[in-house]
């Protein structure tokens, strides 16, 4: 069971990952997400997925109203944020599904901290792989794969079963 951590869950990535989470719950558990303005829809998934136990809204006033509405999740906002909510203990997966460079610092949080990597982030790699490649170094087994071939993996073994 991968337990996930989603950065970005609203943009065109984030949602098609609910989609496939949603599709198999037996395989994937969706714990932890983080939406820029989009609280509408994070009110949608908080709804949908009980095990959503933390979120992350980009700015304070949106946090501010959200974290009023539900007492019963742990939120944290913006940048620092996202690093918090990157290495939370109760995933062992993070999808970075953030646009621009907003998704350096947690996929590095998240790689000390022994979690896989879903990275559909590109400039993550492009502009940074030098750091990626050295932190993965120093790490056992954690690794980083494109997002649509764990999609695949995971599926194709659900299938096969």
């Amino acid at each position: 069971m991968k337990n996930i951590c989603l950065l970005g869950a609203s943009g065109s990535i984030g949602t098609q990952s609910v989609d496939v989470i949603k599709r198999y719950p037996n395989l994937f558990n969706l714990v932890a997400v983080s939406v820029n303005t989009s609280i509408d829809y994070l009110e949608e998934l908080v709804n949908t997925f009980p095990s959503i136990k933390y979120v992350c809204i980009g700015k304070y006033d949106l946090y501010e109203n959200f974290k009023l509405k539900h007492p019963n999740l742990v939120c944290f906002y913006g940048d620092e944020g996202l690093n918090q909510i990157a290495v939370i203990k109760e995933t062992n997966y993070l999808i970075n599904a953030l646009v621009g460079f907003k998704g350096l610092i947690p996929t590095i949080l998240a790689i000390r901290n022994k979690k896989d990597i879903g990275l559909a982030n590109k400039e993550t790699l492009v502009a940074c792989g030098h750091i990626i490649k050295k932190e993965l170094k120093h790490k056992f087994k954690e690794k980083i794969t494109d997002l649509n071939l764990i999609w695949n993996k995971e599926l194709k073994k659900y299938k096969e079963k």
